[in-house]
């Protein structure tokens, strides 16, 4: 027992957990873009505030209802770290939008 301590002495435990965590979140969400539960999309409602969980990599795609509201739209994110990126992409017509097909 004393030899496999040894041998292990040095294994990042914490890491490995955190990246497998990151690869069921990364299955999660591939899973649902083939399998439609009707929880794709987070509801964003207006004038509410939403807090979303963002994990680097995974898209968390969102949908607002604008109907009968009056331009223009504002959204404000906080919380994110000052070394990260955040892309945020917009469609009135494709469910996932990307940097080829936002409006």
């Amino acid at each position: 027992m004393q030899d496999f301590l040894e041998k292990h002495a040095g294994f990042d435990i914490k890491s490995q957990l955190a990246e497998v965590q990151h690869k069921i979140a990364q299955e999660l969400f591939n899973i649902s873009r083939v399998v439609d539960d009707g929880n794709f999309h987070t509801v964003l409602d207006s004038g509410a505030t939403r807090e979303l969980k963002l994990v680097h990599d995974i898209p968390t795609c969102c949908k607002i209802s604008l109907d009968g509201q009056t331009p223009p739209l504002h959204i404000k994110v906080s919380g994110a770290e000052k070394a990260s990126s955040l892309n945020a992409f917009a469609s009135y017509r494709a469910t996932e939008p990307s940097v080829g097909n936002s409006d």
